[in-house]
């Protein structure tokens, strides 16, 4: 696909890995030998609370994670020239000021500004997903909201998981 299609065009191109953790696997990608895709999105990081399992089943996690985590990737890119996307938040998860500081509107904003420093003083091209850059945080949860509120399947089915155990995926709408 790169030879046929991409490298006719001036283009960047960026592919997703999540639960790829092999560097090797990682390299055979975007290492600079093998040139199939410029980036990838690694979901390491925005994986830091999930739980094994389902997703969205949080456990507790610390500082040094993420920052292990950034090391890592950080160190993977530079050494075997391959390139990092850098991103906190996306579509399929919490938003960063809220899930990885504290977003009181007393600390709100001092969060968004470290969460910010963090991504614009590390090696990558960084995206910052659509209301990142206002340090906007996650909607209210039930009870503030009921769940009516809420569009997305992925939180309509968690919703109904958690509150009716015996309900497993194959059971719950996907209207």
């Amino acid at each position: 696909m790169r030879t046929k299609v991409l490298d006719k065009y001036d283009s960047i191109t960026v592919g997703e890995m999540p639960f790829v953790r092999d560097e090797n696997e990682i390299l055979k990608v975007v290492g600079e030998k093998s040139g199939e895709l410029n980036m990838i999105f690694i979901f390491e990081l925005v994986d830091v609370d999930n739980a094994p399992g389902f997703r969205m089943t949080l456990r507790d996690w610390d500082a040094n994670e993420i920052k292990d985590i950034v090391n890592r990737y950080q160190r993977l890119m530079i050494e075997k020239d391959g390139w990092n996307s850098v991103f906190c938040e996306n579509h399929d998860n919490p938003r960063s000021v809220s899930r990885y500081t504290n977003d009181s509107d007393q600390y709100r904003g001092l969060g968004a500004k470290l969460l910010c420093l963090m991504q614009t003083t590390i090696a990558g091209t960084i995206y910052v997903y659509q209301g990142e850059e206002l340090g906007m945080k996650n909607v209210p949860a039930p009870p503030e909201w009921d769940i009516e509120e809420y569009k997305d399947i992925e939180t309509i089915n968690y919703w109904n998981k958690s509150v009716d155990p015996s309900l497993s995926f194959n059971h719950i709408s996907s209207h």
